[in-house]
């Protein structure tokens, strides 16, 4: 036991089910499930109306992508943005193509 909680049990637990229809996919489940809503809602949000991670998110289904698959790619963009923004102290400037 690590801090009262056994090794074992991870915070984000993701595995592949092995039974049925659900064969191959993978599914990340398990506890902190507002840690895993938020960003979750945020790219919910900004997929809908910030030009730069719409056209990310079309681009995505575009090709064939899952739309929850799309919306996960947007939610990890939007941290990295967070991330950039929190190092540069300087507020986000979105790229013109």
């Amino acid at each position: 036991m690590i801090g009262g909680r056994s090794r074992r049990s991870p915070v984000w637990r993701r595995g592949a089910r092995r039974s049925g229809q659900w064969r191959g996919k993978s599914f990340i489940g398990g506890r902190r499930l507002s840690v895993r809503r938020a960003p979750f809602m945020g790219a919910m949000v900004a997929a809908r109306y910030n030009p730069t991670l719409k056209l990310l998110r079309d681009k995505l289904v575009a090709a064939g992508k899952p739309k929850l698959a799309a919306i996960i790619a947007v939610a990890r963009k939007l941290l990295t943005i967070f991330n950039a923004i929190r190092q540069d102290e300087a507020p986000w400037q979105p790229k013109n193509a």
